[in-house]
């Protein structure tokens, strides 16, 4: 299908956010798609709010409050789920590197980052696993992962979490409200 116009909120999470989004899962570790996901994620707010601004919604079959700005549906957003705030942030930090103030604790682009970490796997320790592919005292292999981590506050949060999350429920809202 070929689209020559993206007018409403479902245009827009149809050929922006969903390729975005799949973009991103197929490519963990990618920051600039990671970057692109989040601020995708984070404008069809905006779109919501240009085309449903007073209206009244729902989730999950429970009423909302009206909103009549980005800020109004962001607040309502976080009560569904906080990852909303990271997404948010991550969006502007991208756009502006640093934050002087956000959803959360998040500063700047500085907190975004490639973790890896090492995992150990075919141990052989005693009641380590009930189906173990090791021997008895064998040494496990090492093997390094990769998951692209915001610190905010001392905590890391992986962002392929916060993108699957949003990006689920941004599709709920858009089929229950018909955005």
């Amino acid at each position: 299908m070929k689209v020559t116009k993206i007018e409403t909120p479902r245009q827009f999470f149809d050929h922006v956010v969903d390729p975005d989004v799949s973009d991103f899962l197929a490519a963990q570790t990618d920051l600039r798609l990671g970057y692109h996901a989040s601020i995708s994620l984070w404008s069809l707010r905006e779109w919501v709010v240009g085309t449903h601004k007073g209206q009244h919604w729902s989730n999950n079959g429970k009423s909302k409050p009206v909103f009549n700005s980005n800020t109004d549906l962001q607040r309502a957003l976080s009560e569904i789920d906080s990852r909303f705030d990271i997404i948010s942030d991550l969006a502007n930090a991208a756009k502006h590197l640093k934050l002087t103030k956000g959803w959360t604790k998040l500063r700047g682009n500085a907190n975004v980052a490639i973790i890896t970490t090492n995992v150990i796997s075919n141990t052989g320790q005693l009641g380590s696993q009930l189906l173990n592919t090791g021997r008895f005292n064998q040494v496990g292999d090492v093997m390094t992962e990769q998951w692209m981590a915001v610190d905010i506050d001392q905590g890391l949060f992986d962002v392929v979490d916060c993108v699957v999350s949003t990006h689920s429920i941004w599709r709920s809202l858009i089929n229950e409200n018909s955005w």
